[in-house]
């Protein structure tokens, strides 16, 4: 695909563990591609493309594997991006992609979904080379050796090794997903169904790349993301009258005092990394109205809908802009019980570096 040309693949590179002087590296050589799967699929299109509870399980055939990791010489090399294209007869198709976070943030992927659906509704590349957003893979941000030692040890997370495999989505499972849209009319309290008097908090990814001194470029070409960490509090204040309020307020205390510091993400990267890993439950979310999905356009018009599988890895919600308005927001979330339908939100630890993200467009 004429996409790829600015965005070349490649693949995760690990060393063996004894040899702590080789670091994982994202390396591209001649003849690096990227698998892209055609199927056809039989199941409700417009069912799929609901907002209302459904099997989890259903979706997982839409979303592609990535290849195995295999052993060459001394090291492991790891599949780090895929897409399945699926047909819906008389109904429609969907998009699925999966890749590894170590390759890349949310922006980076909207920026490649950009630049590739830019050029297949007119064309050319003409008009995609016109926005000037071609990816920046100049490595300019300089952090601590000891940040590399920390990352690769993050407690609680097992070492990547020479047997390791990306991991997949399991079926069966008995949760469904559902989405709900939380428009600037609408006030919803968001309470999680936790009775124990329990210690939580919420974590949130900032971008910092126009946050860094000096920036970084916008179309920056990796993961360049750090943490905004609440201070804990107690469930059973946040299952109150006001813990909807409560939950705002601290959240929005947190992430201002995250904003102001400038290169926060590098400075205070080893108290980020280990205070997110502590033993405490935190809700961790998935993606950002900030992308603005929907404008996503091939030459088809808007998607009916955007799906982020990924949170059935870790319990995790989604949030999105709207369809019909950027100033709405779509939640999504796995955590519905079969047996009662009821919506509800689980609190879990923020994931690690090697789990996959998996997005739909239908």
């Amino acid at each position: 695909m004429d996409t790829l040309l600015p965005y070349p693949p490649g693949n995760l590179i690990l060393f063996p563990e004894p040899n702590g002087e080789r670091k994982p590296e994202i390396r591209h050589v001649e003849g690096d591609s990227v698998s892209v799967t055609f199927v056809e699929c039989d199941l409700d299109f417009n069912d799929l493309t609901g907002y209302h509870p459904r099997n989890c399980d259903m979706f997982y055939p839409l979303v592609p594997l990535l290849g195995r990791a295999t052993k060459v010489s001394d090291y492991l090399t790891v599949p780090l991006f895929s897409v399945q294209v699926t047909l819906f007869p008389n109904s429609g198709i969907s998009i699925g992609l999966t890749n590894h976070h170590s390759l890349c943030d949310a922006s980076t992927r909207y920026n490649f979904l950009k630049a590739w659906s830019s050029i297949a509704k007119h064309g050319t590349d003409e008009f995609f080379l016109a926005s000037k957003s071609l990816p920046f893979y100049e490595r300019v941000i300089t952090y601590p050796s000891s940040l590399d030692e920390l990352c690769l040890n993050i407690p609680g997370i097992p070492a990547i090794n020479m047997e390791y495999q990306p991991p997949h989505l399991v079926s069966p499972t008995d949760k469904v997903r559902a989405t709900i849209v939380l428009t600037q009319d609408t006030s919803i309290g968001l309470r999680n169904g936790n009775g124990d008097d329990d210690l939580e908090r919420f974590v949130c990814a900032v971008d910092w790349r126009s946050r860094l001194d000096p920036p970084v470029p916008q179309t920056y070409f990796g993961n360049c993301v750090g943490a905004s960490i609440t201070p804990t509090i107690k469930s059973t204040i946040l299952a109150g009258e006001n813990g909807f309020l409560t939950a705002a307020e601290l959240f929005g205390k947190a992430l201002s005092e995250t904003l102001k510091k400038k290169n926060g993400v590098i400075e205070d990267g080893e108290t980020l990394i280990k205070t997110a890993f502590m033993p405490i439950p935190g809700l961790s979310v998935s993606g950002t109205p900030r992308t603005k999905i929907y404008d996503v356009d091939f030459g088809w018009g808007k998607p009916k809908k955007h799906e982020t599988i990924s949170i059935d890895y870790n319990s995790s919600i989604s949030v999105n802009a709207s369809k019909e308005s950027h100033a709405d927001i779509e939640i999504g979330s796995t955590n519905v019980d079969l047996s009662t339908r009821s919506p509800f939100f689980f609190v879990s630890d923020l994931g690690n570096s090697s789990r996959l993200v998996d997005v739909l467009w239908i």
